[in-house]
């Protein structure tokens, strides 16, 4: 893979998660093994404000679990990002904001 196209792809996620969370994103050096373990841990993924789904899904169930979200919380802004073999939602409501983080399988809406 070339440099370039590791900074294309690099600036594109950045973006991602910019545009999720309203934020600016920097850079830090992660390899994607350690980031899977850091998603993967069972402590923090049942935190009250983030719901991480891991069975691959068709992108209507994504749509009805993040609408009838959007719909419990009154939400006034509904983002969401790809980022590689996953997409996050971030339903933001006046009190609360929860995120949703849905993973791809061989026969989820994500799979090429």
């Amino acid at each position: 893979m070339s440099f370039r196209k590791v900074l294309a792809q690099f600036a594109k996620r950045c973006w991602a998660i910019e545009q999720a969370l309203g934020c600016r994103a920097e850079a830090c050096i992660c390899s994607s093994r350690e980031m899977n373990v850091l998603l993967d841990k069972p402590e923090e993924r049942f935190q009250r404000s983030n719901r991480v789904f891991d069975s691959g899904m068709v992108l209507t169930e994504m749509v009805r679990i993040s609408s009838e979200y959007a719909a419990t919380l009154s939400a006034r802004n509904v983002r969401l990002a790809a980022c590689g073999e996953r997409i996050w939602v971030r339903v933001e409501a006046k009190e609360e904001s929860v995120n949703l983080l849905f993973s791809g399988g061989e026969n989820s809406a994500l799979a090429g």
